[in-house]
């Protein structure tokens, strides 16, 4: 059996990303394994952050946490949570007329950013 690549790996998971809805939780050891390396570091969340980009998908939080235990909620860019994620980072409180939408999308953003 032919090794693969990277840009490879991280399509056939965006593969599993599409086949569950386009939503899936993965681990950070996952993660780390498409790559892989030693260790979820800096440099290699840079370079999975990248390879997911790559391969359509983003995530929540907006940066992968370095603990491998850690999940990561992988979603398809262009999908309805895409769109949903986008929006809200998006609009912020341009479109909030009210004090409560505005706390809300707050809220939402704050969740989001993994704050």
């Amino acid at each position: 059996m032919a090794a693969t690549t990277r840009a490879e790996r991280f399509l056939n998971l965006a593969e599993r990303v599409r086949g569950s809805g386009g939503i899936l939780r993965v681990s950070g050891k996952e993660l780390r394994n498409l790559v892989p390396r030693e260790r979820l570091g800096r440099n290699v969340v840079g370079v999975v952050q990248r390879a997911l980009r790559d391969a359509g998908l983003s995530h929540l939080p907006k940066t992968i946490p370095s603990d491998e235990r850690a999940s990561v909620l992988l979603y398809v860019e262009e999908g309805l949570l895409g769109e949903l994620v986008a929006a809200v980072r998006r609009e912020g409180r341009r479109s909030a007329s009210d004090a409560i939408a505005e706390d809300k999308l707050d809220a939402i953003r704050r969740i989001l950013d993994g704050a």
